[in-house]
């Protein structure tokens, strides 16, 4: 059994000069890009390649994934992920947060899966509740696949796994619009619902 509960990987160095607005996530990323994700052979994300990605007019500094823990998660994939990510450094003010991610492990439509946590420096906080195929969908698009509610694809790719099964992976751009724009963001949090639905996490741009 893996251990993943410190959420740390070696992944692709970020680049030099790159936009503050394009947050950095490199100490909490938990899978690299080019590893097997699950415990399934061939599975990985080596096809989308580490780097700074536009996607819809907006850039994002990819270079790993968070992977958040679900009720199911160890017993599908022999990993102990983590239950919840803690400060994420922003320290800027934001219209708006966009994010790249995905999920893992199918549930009801409408079940939340986990939230991100918004701490400001006057020490409010804003919850967003993020909800399987409304703002998240699975990163293996299947049949049953659906476009979310609140998210749009962005990116769509290949992996030995999925070309055998006929299936591929897909990407979602999530933006959220932030009604306290006039307030800095200090930190960002993520914490896990413990549903069957994992949140996978990719980048976090500002808006």
């Amino acid at each position: 059994k893996t251990e993943r509960t410190k959420p740390k990987v070696s992944v692709q160095p970020r680049q030099e000069g790159l936009d503050y607005k394009l947050i950095d996530l490199s100490e909490f990323y938990n899978i690299s890009l080019n590893e097997t994700v699950h415990d399934k052979p061939g599975n990985d994300l080596s096809d989308l390649g580490a780097g700074v990605h536009t996607f819809g007019g907006t850039e994002y500094d990819i270079r790993g994934i968070i992977q958040l823990s679900s009720s199911i998660s160890e017993e599908k994939t022999k990993v102990k992920y983590p239950s919840k990510i803690e400060g994420i450094a922003i320290n800027q003010k934001a219209k708006a947060i966009s994010f790249v991610q995905s999920s893992a492990w199918d549930s009801e439509k409408g079940t939340i899966a986990a939230f991100y946590i918004i701490n400001f420096v006057d020490r409010t906080k804003e919850k967003i509740s993020l909800q399987y195929q409304i703002q998240m969908e699975d990163w293996w698009a299947m049949p049953e696949s659906v476009v979310p509610d609140e998210a749009e694809i962005v990116w769509k790719g290949q992996n030995q796994r999925t070309l055998d099964l006929n299936f591929h992976l897909q990407l979602y751009k999530y933006t959220w619009i932030n009604p306290f724009h006039e307030k800095e963001i200090k930190t960002l949090d993520i914490i896990s619902n413990n549903e069957r639905t994992g949140l996978m996490l990719f980048a976090i741009t500002i808006e």
